[in-house]
């Protein structure tokens, strides 16, 4: 039986991390991007990066994830723990007095930086993310 691809092996760790997640029906495709087709952002791109470190190992680190995925309003760690408390009652405060429009609201479909599966399953080939991608 023939190897599987990278290509292959980074379409099936997503598909194992969108039905553990659940509510994706859709075929998942090389071209999709993370946070525009797939809608990872957030927080949630902690988990997916796992669901690729179990797979890939250590390589997956290299790869900028927080610059190529929405972020608005991610809180992580220790940080979450002493903004949650002033945030939350801060919005629901900004929601009352200046109405929904008023407050940040992630919207991963228009994130201007795309991240391929195909770009993924790359680096992961070559060993890591080009040290000089951000003088592209």
């Amino acid at each position: 039986m023939a190897e599987r691809t990278t290509e292959a092996r980074v379409i099936a760790a997503t598909w194992r991390f969108m039905q553990a997640r659940g509510g994706w029906e859709g075929a998942i495709e090389p071209t999709d991007a993370i946070s525009q087709d797939l809608l990872i952002f957030g927080i949630d791109v902690d988990d997916f990066v796992q669901e690729l470190l179990n797979e890939f190992g250590d390589v997956v680190h290299t790869i900028p994830w927080l610059y190529y995925t929405d972020q608005t309003n991610s809180y992580r760690g220790c940080r979450a723990l002493f903004v949650a408390p002033i945030l939350i009652p801060w919005m629901l405060l900004k929601k009352a007095v200046m109405g929904s429009d008023s407050l940040s609201v992630p919207d991963p479909t228009s994130f201007p930086h795309r991240l391929t599966l195909r770009e993924i399953a790359a680096a992961i080939d070559a060993g890591g993310w080009s040290k000089d991608w951000q003088s592209r």
